[in-house]
């Protein structure tokens, strides 16, 4: 993986800071290949609910400059009592960002129940990194400030994202990330600070 830009170099890539509904920063590093992701150490207001427990159609390395992160991998067991629900959604990286994904929704993919059970916990500290190989429901949770840079493998454009939602409790907008530009200097500075933190 290649090194971590500085925060000018960052600034001047042209690229706008996205808040991620699960309450991180996303940054692209180039065109879709990397991406820079910041947990603040304080809750950053979403516009839209979480719902954090999802997959990619992707596959991707993950490499922690700063801080730790928890990453839980689940299995998503049919069952009719079940509290949760399936969704797929247009996944960000196979869309055109200008082609209307900032406010796409989620559609239901089937009309199944599931449960979640918990099949692995790591916690990556920097300077350690983690694989995620594509289709595998996870979450991943800073413990406090944290900066990573994920590459990702080419996506598989024929299947939706998928998001595990509780039922009852779906996301009407789960993409909806771009922001004026009062809130793009907001996550600039966050960036900013979790970049000057790193060693």
């Amino acid at each position: 993986m290649r090194s971590l830009p500085g925060f000018e170099e960052l600034r001047s890539l042209g690229n706008a800071p996205r808040l991620h509904p699960n309450g991180f920063i996303q940054l692209d590093l180039d065109d879709r290949e990397r991406r820079l992701h910041v947990w603040p150490d304080e809750p950053v207001r979403v516009r839209t609910p979480s719902a954090s427990i999802h997959d990619h159609v992707f596959g991707f390395e993950s490499r922690a400059y700063l801080g730790t992160l928890v990453d839980r991998r689940y299995d998503l067991v049919e069952d009719p009592e079940g509290d949760f629900e399936l969704h797929g959604v247009v996944c960000y990286v196979v869309g055109k960002k200008d082609a209307g994904l900032k406010d796409a929704g989620l559609h239901r993919l089937d009309d199944k129940r599931y449960r979640l059970v918990l099949t692995d916990e790591r916690r990556v500290t920097a300077p350690g990194s983690y694989v995620m190989p594509p289709s595998i429901f996870h979450e991943s949770v800073a413990e406090g400030l944290a900066l990573t840079v994920i590459a990702m493998t080419a996506p598989d454009p024929a299947r939706p994202a998928r998001v595990v939602c509780r039922r009852g409790g779906v996301p009407a907008e789960i993409f909806k990330r771009d922001g004026g530009p009062e809130e793009r200097e907001r996550l600039w500075s966050i960036i900013g600070r979790a970049r000057r933190a790193v060693l």
